[in-house]
């Protein structure tokens, strides 16, 4: 399952790299954008390892000094974290947050630009610089706009999903159905996400720069 989801993850990010190729112009095939999506994977795939890499560096000294601070235990930390762990946890996502936003537009550059992986990185940041309040607020718009179509997708689901089966089990209908909503939800998600990712960009890089030369 582990390698299926690493596999299905790969495959979405070709896929979202073809729908900013397609959201940017200039017009052209479905099959071509797929193809431009793939020749610009492996770029992509670079920048977003470089950043998980430099975030866990990151990381690591702000969890140790935050469990030693607070007095969470790390080695005997199980279940939903709570108390202590909870608000150190939470220091953790709003500081992944804060630093996230100047990476936005880093799948945008890597669709639209033919450079490097540490190149991507750097072009992300000169275009966020800036537009850093408002592009966290867009961030925050998005995680808001999403927590309320998966929460409606799952009310939607499960009331369809419970009209088969009256629980819900793994592998069942009505589970199957419940999944499909949670998919679907998601689906149209990403695909709004990465359009308005893709004219953020446009704007960002400006009317002096060629994206279509860019884009050949």
């Amino acid at each position: 399952m582990q390698l299926l989801r690493l596999a299905v993850a790969l495959i979405s990010l070709i896929g979202q790299l073809a729908l900013i190729r397609l959201a940017l112009g200039p017009s052209t095939t479905v099959g071509a954008a797929i193809g431009h999506g793939a020749r610009r994977f492996p770029s992509a795939l670079g920048a977003v390892v470089l950043l998980i890499v430099g975030l866990a560096i990151l990381a690591v000294p702000l969890i140790i000094i935050l469990s030693l601070g607070l007095g969470v235990d790390l080695e005997h930390l199980s279940g939903p974290p709570s108390g202590p762990a909870a608000l150190m946890f939470g220091i953790i996502g709003l500081a992944a947050l804060i630093i996230s936003v100047r990476f936005t537009l880093v799948s945008p550059v890597a669709s639209a630009e033919n450079i490097g992986p540490l190149a991507i990185i750097k072009r992300s940041w000169r275009l966020t610089s800036g537009n850093y309040w408002r592009l966290l607020g867009f961030i925050l718009l998005l995680i808001v706009a999403t927590l309320i179509l998966m929460m409606a997708a799952g009310v939607v689901g499960g009331l369809l999903a419970r009209m088969f089966s009256p629980s819900i089990e793994p592998m069942s209908i009505g589970a199957l159905i419940l999944a499909s909503f949670a998919g679907a939800a998601q689906g149209a998600f990403s695909i709004l996400a990465s359009v308005m990712l893709a004219r953020v960009y446009a704007q960002a890089a400006g009317q002096s720069e060629n994206i279509e030369e860019a884009l050949r």
